[in-house]
């Protein structure tokens, strides 16, 4: 009999969901606007288009998997260094999954078009988002 993993969690941090250094957010800051969250917001919902790219100064983010019959499951939770992007998103297709803050703070909202040729241009945050 095989297991089936019934919750997938990932730690900001690691090479999936990179915490950027203070350089490399003063370099996105002139591409984005400043943005205050507060906890309980949803910034994206599945189906969402055209959904920016945050990063995360200050509270925090979640990041949750509709599931049927069982509401949805927590995937990560971003925390200040953090960016928000998934492959979907920063492609220009719909979002899959669901942005709800759990801190108020402030994020750096980046439009997802602005974002894609920004990391064509910077090639050490190109890399780091495509290894993510």
């Amino acid at each position: 009999m095989s297991a089936v993993a019934t919750h997938i969690s990932v730690e900001p941090g690691s090479e999936a969901f990179p915490l950027l250094t203070p350089a490399q957010i003063e370099r996105l800051r002139p591409h984005g606007k400043l943005r205050h969250v507060e906890a309980g917001e949803v910034l994206f919902e599945p189906g969402d288009s055209n959904v920016p790219v945050y990063v995360v100064l200050s509270g925090g983010l979640e990041i949750l998997q509709p599931c049927p019959n069982k509401g949805a499951r927590s995937l990560v939770k971003h925390v200040p260094g953090s960016i928000t992007g998934e492959f979907a998103v920063i492609s220009g297709q719909r979002a899959l999954l669901r942005g709800q803050v759990i801190a108020s703070g402030e994020f750096l909202q980046i439009a997802s078009g602005e974002f894609r040729a920004l990391v064509a241009k910077d090639a050490e945050l190109g890399d780091i988002l495509m290894k993510a």
